[in-house]
């Protein structure tokens, strides 16, 4: 796959800009400042649905404006799909495949492989395994679909089982049934 060119409106340091990419090696030079990283995120964000920086899509619109778009022409073998993400403030984020609405962004994870490293992700080395897990999990998750829903499964669980934790925490109470509704699946 090939990122033919890259669309960008109200995206961080970009208002409208316009991007054309060679099929082998592409290079950004510029002043610091200036959107060579927001360029980079914009195709993550194109592969992932989400930054590579971590913040919030609300941090990713172009300063006091309520939404962003990322369009993007990507060569597939031989034929050209076109994907847009939107987003807006008070809005589900979307994206489409030749203007086709993913139902879950989970469905678009992995259409184009995407990995970035940057000095944000020193992290990786020097802190406990949950980075590394992180990482790891998104990297396998591009290319096993199984994996990416059984992860999304088991992270739902977890909030579920510590949420009931919490519950009885709060009230003094223990019931080993309810616990164990949720302790099931993520000990498979």
């Amino acid at each position: 796959m090939i990122v033919q060119n890259l669309s960008l409106n109200q995206k961080k340091n970009h208002s409208e800009k316009q991007f054309s990419f060679s099929a082998k090696i592409n290079c950004f030079v510029g002043n610091n400042g200036v959107g060579k990283t927001n360029i980079l995120d914009a195709l993550f964000y194109t592969a992932m649905g989400k930054s590579f920086l971590g913040n919030s899509d609300v941090l990713k619109t172009k300063n006091n404006e309520d939404f962003f778009s990322i369009e993007s022409n990507i060569q597939n073998d031989d034929k050209i799909d076109n994907l847009k993400v939107l987003y807006a403030k008070e809005a589900k984020k979307i994206i489409k495949k030749n203007d086709k609405t993913y139902d879950r962004i989970a469905d678009h994870i992995g259409y184009l492989p995407c990995v970035t490293i940057s000095p944000y992700d020193a992290n990786l080395i020097s802190d406990s395994g949950e980075s590394r897990r992180k990482f790891l999990d998104a990297m396998i998750s591009q290319t096993d679909h199984d994996y990416l829903y059984s992860l999304i499964q088991y992270q739902k669980t977890i909030i579920q089982r510590n949420a009931l934790l919490k519950y009885f925490a709060k009230n003094r109470t223990f019931d080993r049934d309810s616990l164990e509704i949720y302790d099931e699946p993520i000990t498979k």
